[in-house]
């Protein structure tokens, strides 16, 4: 194996391995998690040839990739019922690879920016920001996993590409009416660290016929763009981009865009979007797509749409800027921020009861006028006006509301059912009940740490609600805290304060319970290690222990100090669940929560027992079976010698004592290995040859 793979086997396997390891011990802690190495694989079938394209359905999968290829099965099926099936057949002689990285150093594969990033996500070296390895890993993992998944598009577009790559075969072959054909795709790696998987497609005849264009092309004018939207859902299996092409007269297109556009496989989407910007408004552009499939095939051009850039651009701002009341109605006058819009075509004058609510149009004013007088008198509940810019493509810009009433110079009362709490986390609620009698814009809430400072308002603007919090630092030197609430009507004026409530802050806050990070488990101990309470007057850890079922929790280890992070517990036995939780304790003598549970087991010591293991009676089928073990082990390894020696074949369950083989393998001889939790092995028990 060169360096290239092996550092990047070794990468994959340290990071992986870690991490499925921490997850499945959590969740099944009899199963041992493996590397899966499986291929995705699709067919076409063209008059004189089928093309084979398959990718790895992970970056994982990549070292294997490179170092053992891939191996792809044929089956035949003919005829009506009942069928003519032949057996698989191996259509590949030597493993599908791709390319070694010296095939690429060519002057020609220099220039196809394909080809190079396919080649910089096999062999190129990932750096990275991180000092340390976890972070190091994730970080190249990442990176990595980016440079995959766009090699693979690549792939989908350029023919060399997906050659080099490995990830593309020719059948030189005719396809005939009544057959159809199977494929099976399968790594040959092997190793018992990984878990072979095979993925299968078929062919029939007539396949190579063009498939058919994107339908129901639709376009939206937007300012200087227009917007394409077509349903892609239900085809995205078959196409993996698009091609956007755009013309002046409806029979000269160009592509708007080099790379096909990408869309995403989305179970809520079902359309996609492209916007193409434009120099201009109301300049007529014809639009059509083609589609391009894994095969690298375009599709038939959609039907065309016609389309253009329009004016949504509303009238600059616009600013109400008095109302007079002489008596007998009210005088509106109104300009704009800014010059007046050269395509400005009227206004409308509109009214209503509410500031929410400004909807009944009263008049239509040409666009050089610039007041309205509205002869209504003014009545004692609010009426608002605005005033709207129209220009001539229909954009509309509003005004600023004005509000007519009777002059209002009472203040509205001082709310009622003030009431406050504090919690012990130093979060205040204020609550009030609402103002019934005057129309108000909002309120405001007033505090101050001592009785003879003033009071501050807490908040810009209104509230406009009867409810508020205030989040306090419990640290501080006061024990106090003083609150009050005004309403403001909306003549702006300033009502009476409530009575003025103190608050006594509580002593202190529990801190914050630490966090269990990682752990390991050995023959004889249990270490795990953990980060720090995010409270700051922490002093102390205290690290509880139980077994469960065995008992209550008890204090394993007390005044543990803040810069000690792990532990290492001795006193353990085998086949037991220990439960380890931490918690923190403040300079206050208060204990936080426990920390979320670390459940471990302790398991086997290195020794195995032997397993008698003999040939299932014919009659039930071609197989093995063996006796039931004292330990029960995380699973077993069948193997499979057809005369090439021991090979992989499957895997049993741990409480499986028997494998019948539905493939039917003839005059091959089995073997049976166990593989305990803690990866302890047993040799491999072997049968004699099946009649």
């Amino acid at each position: 194996m060169n360096n290239y793979l092996f550092n990047r086997t070794i990468f994959f396997c340290a990071f992986l391995v870690f991490y499925c390891l921490e997850i499945k011990s959590q969740n099944n802690e009899n199963s041992v998690p493996k590397i899966e190495i499986k291929y995705q694989i699709m067919a076409k079938a063209y008059e004189d040839s089928i093309v084979l394209r398959f990718a790895p359905t992970s970056p994982n999968a990549l070292p294997a990739h490179i170092e053992s290829g891939i191996s792809i099965e044929q089956k035949v099926v003919r005829g009506k019922f009942p069928y003519q099936i032949s057996d698989w057949t191996l259509i590949n002689q030597t493993p599908i690879k791709p390319w070694p990285l010296t095939a690429f150093n060519t002057e020609v594969y220099k220039k196809n920016k394909d080809m190079l990033l396919v080649a910089q996500t096999l062999y190129g070296n990932i750096p990275s920001t991180k000092s340390d390895e976890i972070s190091k890993v994730k970080e190249q993992t990442e990176a990595l996993t980016n440079l995959y998944y766009l090699s693979l598009l690549s792939a989908d577009y350029d023919v060399m590409a997906a050659n080099s790559y490995g990830l593309r075969y020719v059948i030189k072959t005719k396809i005939d009416s009544d057959e159809k054909l199977f494929f099976r795709i399968y790594s040959n790696f092997n190793h018992p660290l990984f878990q072979i998987d095979t993925t299968m497609t078929f062919v029939t005849y007539g396949e190579w016929e063009a498939h058919n264009s994107p339908d129901n092309l639709y376009i939206k004018n937007r300012e200087k763009a227009v917007e394409l939207s077509w349903p892609v859902n239900r085809e995205l299996y078959r196409w993996s981009g698009f091609y956007i092409e755009r013309s002046d007269d409806g029979i000269n297109f160009k592509r708007v865009n080099n790379k096909p556009f990408l869309v995403f496989r989305n179970d809520t989407k079902y359309e996609a979007q492209y916007v193409d910007s434009l120099e201009q408004n109301y300049h007529k552009y014809y639009y059509r797509i083609q589609a391009i499939d894994p095969f690298g095939d375009l599709s038939s051009y959609s039907q065309i749409v016609e389309g253009m850039g329009v004016d949504l651009t509303a009238p600059g701002p616009l600013s109400l800027e008095e109302n007079s009341d002489n008596g007998n109605g009210i005088m509106l006058k109104w300009k704009f921020t800014d010059k007046p819009p050269s395509d400005l075509n009227h206004f409308v004058i509109k009214k209503g009861n509410y500031i929410n609510a400004i909807t009944d149009s009263i008049a239509t004013i040409q666009s050089g006028t610039y007041n309205y007088f509205y002869t209504e008198k003014a009545k004692t509940k609010s009426t608002y006006f605005e005033v709207h810019a129209v220009d001539k493509a229909g954009n509309v810009r509003a005004s600023n509301p004005v509000r007519y009433f009777l002059p209002d110079t009472e203040p509205p009362l001082a709310p009622k059912g003030f009431v406050a709490k504090i919690d012990t986390y130093g979060v205040v609620t204020l609550r009030w009940s609402p103002d019934t009698l005057d129309e108000l814009v909002g309120y405001r809430v007033y505090r101050k740490n001592a009785a003879d400072h003033k009071f501050v308002c807490l908040q810009q603007g209104y509230l406009n609600d009867t409810i508020y919090h205030d989040s306090l630092n419990l640290k501080t030197l006061t024990d106090e805290i003083f609150y009050a609430v005004c309403a403001i009507d909306l003549s702006y004026n300033h009502g009476k304060m409530t009575e003025t409530i103190k608050l006594v802050k509580p002593d202190k806050v529990r801190p914050y319970p630490p966090n269990i990070i990682d752990y390991k488990i050995a023959e004889d101990k249990i270490w795990f290690e953990w980060t720090n309470s995010p409270s700051e007057d922490v002093v102390s850890y205290t690290i509880i222990r139980q077994i469960l079922g065995e008992g209550e929790a008890t204090d394993v280890k007390k005044d543990i100090k803040p810069n000690e992070h792990s532990f290492v517990d001795t006193d353990i036995t085998y086949n037991k669940i220990y439960q380890y939780t931490l918690v923190a304790i403040d300079d206050a003598g208060l204990a936080s929560d426990p920390s979320f549970p670390l459940t471990v087991k302790t398991y086997l010591n290195g020794t195995t027992e032997e397993l008698v293991v003999k040939n299932i009676d014919k009659k039930e089928g071609i197989g093995i079976q063996w006796n039931e073990p004292k330990v029960k082990p995380g699973y077993y390894i069948i193997y499979i010698d057809e005369g090439k020696g021991m090979m992989q074949y499957a895997n049993a369950g741990p409480d499986d004592t028997r494998y019948l083989d539905k493939g039917n393998v003839l005059n091959a001889k089995y073997g049976l290995q166990a593989i305990y939790p803690n990866q302890v092995k047993s040799k491999i028990f072997t049968t004699s040859l099946t009649k």
